[in-house]
Parts: structure tokens; sequence; C-alpha cells
């Protein structure tokens, strides 16, 4: 029988927190800024092919130019994104959207938070042997455990990776 344990709270907690965060926040920046972070970090991944056709000799180590210029278009590329949110920002609030900006933003929040917490659970509960009765016998355990996707999980990372490898191969 499952019963509320402390891991519970704490799943609890953090599910309200997100929803908080994505209150204050709006779906529009929760959301896009996710994506300015995916943006930010393929512009800075892609740089190494770019400084391949530049023959910038600044520092006799290219190894300390490439992590000098990954950082710095990694923050330009932070900073242009967060710019254009707070635009976007902008256009919906002066359309008075704000509040359904925001609701659905706690929506995203509380969302964000169940996935993350159901990655987690699926991590635990796959690499660790055995975590004794308070895991099975938590509350919120059993209710991912049940989810099909949480069943799932092995064939969707197995998935993932080949299309990311394939991906990763045409780009060659």
């Amino acid at each position: 029988m499952s019963e509320i344990l402390m891991i519970d709270y704490l799943t609890l907690a953090a599910i309200v927190i997100s929803l908080v965060f994505g209150l204050l926040r709006g779906a529009v920046k929760e959301i896009l800024s996710l994506f300015n972070w995916i943006a930010a970090i393929i512009i800075t991944r892609n740089i190494n092919r770019i400084l391949e056709f530049l023959s910038i000799d600044f520092f006799e180590d290219r190894e300390v130019l490439l992590f000098i210029a990954q950082i710095v278009l990694f923050l330009i590329a932070l900073f242009i994104g967060n710019l254009i949110i707070k635009a976007i920002q902008s256009i919906i609030k002066n359309l008075g959207l704000g509040g359904v900006d925001r609701f659905l933003g706690g929506i995203f929040g509380m969302l964000k938070a169940c996935v993350i917490i159901g990655v987690f659970y699926y991590l635990v509960d796959s690499f660790t042997s055995d975590l004794g009765d308070w895991w099975r016998d938590s509350l919120t355990v059993s209710i991912y455990s049940e989810l099909p996707i949480f069943n799932d999980m092995d064939l969707l990372i197995d998935t993932s990776q080949d299309v990311t490898e394939q991906i990763m191969d045409s780009e060659l």
C-alpha cells in the first residue's frame, strides 16, 4: 500500500515551486527561454566549424581560442534571445493577454516539473538495485511507475539515441 513519505512531499514542493515560477514568468518566457538555451547550445556547438575557416591566431593554443569563443558566443546568443523574448512578452502584454500567458505558464511549469521528476524517478529506479520499502511504498513513485511512458522509457531512450546518431552522421 502506498503512503505519503518525505519523497512525496519533496515532489509536491517541486511541482508547486515550478507552478509558481511558471505563473510569474508566463508561458511565453518559459517556452521561449527553453528554445533560447537550445539555440545557444546549437550555435556554440557549431562554432568549431566556423572557426576552422578563420585563421585567427590570437592565442598559440587553438583550444584556448575555441573555449573563449564558445563562452562569448553562448552568452551573446542568450542575450539576443532574451531581448527577443522581452519584445514578444511586451507585445503579448499590450494585446491584453498577460493573464492568459501567466496561466499557461503555470501549467507549463507544472508539466515541466512532472517531466523532470519522472526522469529523475526513472534514473533512480534504473540505476539503483534496491532502494528499500520507502521507495516502493512512496505514493508518487507508485503513480509514476504506473505511467506508460515510465515503462517505455528504455524504448524512448533507444529511439532518441538512434535519431541522434543519424543526425550526427548526416552532418558529417
